[in-house]
């Protein structure tokens, strides 16, 4: 089915760093307009906000929405279940399809591209990297890395700063016309990418002391 001229837009978001990162791409013209709000949390509340001021300041209405477009992690726990969600429930809404993209993906599209040995490594801030290879531009598994040394290309995540959204949304827009989706799909709307579990601090037991 070709793109109808009443949904000729993605929109797409991240929210698995320390910001909120967002846009819109005309699939006619590829013209896009996006977002970067860094702040360390505080997603959750945010994203839709800032997605409704982008919209309305660029005249375009979810009606005009083809697809939803969001980065699914690896990334910091909160963060990476906040866009997903917030993805199913926008694109359930207006029976459109999701369209999940791993955050190694983007920078590898960014950077990579073209180069035969490529790791992309997403510091964790807990002293190791969420680390990916990419072997003459095929994928390898996801692992965590202790020390940063590679024989080949190291694509850093801090190299996209608030330049993500200009990456993500082609990205985003080249699968979506590969899929050949139409609408909303429950079994086809991705699931955050955790390569690790959440810390979970458990609670301390009081001390009672005798008097």
């Amino acid at each position: 089915m070709g793109i109808s001229i009443s949904m000729a837009y993605i929109l797409a978001f991240d929210t698995c760093f320390a910001a909120c990162n967002g846009g819109i791409l005309n699939l006619q013209n590829g013209k896009t307009a996006v977002f970067h709000a860094p702040m360390e949390r505080g997603q959750a509340e945010n994203l839709v906000p800032l997605i409704e001021t982008l919209m309305r300041e660029n005249k375009v209405e979810m009606k005009d929405i083809a697809a939803i477009g969001v980065t699914v992690g690896p990334g910091s726990f909160t963060g990476t279940r906040v866009g997903p969600a917030t993805a199913r429930t926008l694109a359930l809404a207006r029976n459109i399809p999701v369209i999940g993209v791993e955050t190694f993906d983007v920078y590898y599209e960014a950077f990579g591209k073209g180069i035969d040995d490529v790791l992309v490594a997403i510091d964790t801030k807990r002293d190791d990297f969420y680390a990916q290879i990419y072997k003459q531009g095929k994928k390898q598994s996801a692992f965590i890395l202790k020390d940063l040394e590679f024989d080949g290309t190291i694509i850093r995540e801090s190299y996209l700063a608030d330049d993500l959204p200009d990456f993500l949304l082609p990205l985003v827009a080249q699968r979506y016309r590969e899929s050949g989706e139409t609408k909303f799909d429950l079994a086809k709307v991705p699931q955050p990418a955790y390569l690790r579990e959440a810390d979970v601090t458990m609670p301390k037991k009081a001390v009672t002391t005798g008097s």
